[in-house]
C-alpha cells in the first residue's frame, strides 16, 4: 500500500512538471529588438532562451517576466536556489554548494559573458542585453548573448497643408469735395457761380 501511494505522488509531480513544461510564454526566443532582455537558462536539461519584453528592473524581474518559476534559498532570500524547479533534491534551505548553483552571468548587445558579481536581485539589465543561468560549477552558458537592432522608428507621412486663400483687398472710394450750392427762389437749389473777385478801388 505504501508502495502504492510513493508511486501516485511520483506521477502527480511528474504530470505537474509536464504542466509547467508546457506553460512556457509566447517570447520563447531571443529578444529580436533593444525592446527586452534576452534570458538564457542552461542545464543537464537542456538550455532554454526567452525574451523578457520591456526594461525589467532586475535579473530577477527578467527571469519572471520571460515565464521562469523561482524558488530563493530560505536563508538568504536574495540567493537564487531553483529555477522551474530545478534542482527538485536541494531543499533550499542553506546556500547551494559550489559544484551545483546558478550561476549567473551578464552581457551587453553582442558581447560576451562576464559572471557577475551583484546578485541577480541587484543587477538591472540594460534593454538589449542578456543575461544568463548555469547550473553546475560555475561554467559560463554555451549559448552566445544576443545581438540586436534598435526598433525602426516609425515615422507618419506628413498631411499635405492646404495653401491659405487669398483674402481679398477692399479699397475705400475717397470721398468728393462737397460743391458749394445756394438757395434759389422756390426752393430750388442750384451751385453757387464763381465770384469775380473784387478790385481794389483807386486812390
Amino acid at each position: 500500500m505504501l508502495r502504492r501511494l510513493l508511486s501516485l505522488g511520483a506521477a502527480t509531480a511528474l504530470g505537474a512538471a509536464a504542466l509547467t513544461g508546457a506553460a512556457a510564454p509566447a517570447q520563447a526566443a531571443a529578444c529580436s529588438s533593444t525592446n527586452g532582455v534576452t534570458v538564457v537558462v542552461q542545464s543537464s536539461q537542456g538550455t532554454q532562451v526567452r525574451c523578457a519584453s520591456g526594461d525589467p528592473s532586475s535579473a530577477w524581474s527578467a527571469l519572471q517576466s520571460a515565464g521562469f518559476s523561482l524558488t530563493a534559498v530560505q536563508r538568504f532570500p536574495d540567493a537564487l536556489c531553483r529555477i522551474d524547479g530545478y534542482p527538485a533534491s536541494d531543499p533550499c534551505v542553506n546556500m547551494p554548494p559550489a559544484s551545483a548553483y546558478w550561476s549567473f552571468w551578464h552581457a551587453p548587445n553582442g558581447g560576451s559573458w562576464t559572471y557577475s558579481q551583484v546578485g541577480i536581485k541587484g543587477w538591472n539589465p540594460k534593454p538589449g542585453s542578456s543575461v544568463g543561468f548555469r547550473f553546475g560549477s560555475g561554467s559560463a552558458p554555451s549559448t552566445r548573448p544576443a545581438t540586436v537592432s534598435a526598433p525602426a522608428p516609425t515615422t507618419a507621412a506628413p498631411k499635405p497643408t492646404a495653401a491659405p486663400k487669398p483674402t481679398p483687398r477692399t479699397t475705400t472710394k475717397a470721398p468728393s469735395a462737397p460743391r458749394p450750392t445756394s438757395q434759389a427762389p422756390g426752393g430750388r437749389t442750384t451751385a453757387a457761380a464763381p465770384t469775380a473777385p473784387r478790385s481794389a478801388a483807386a486812390p
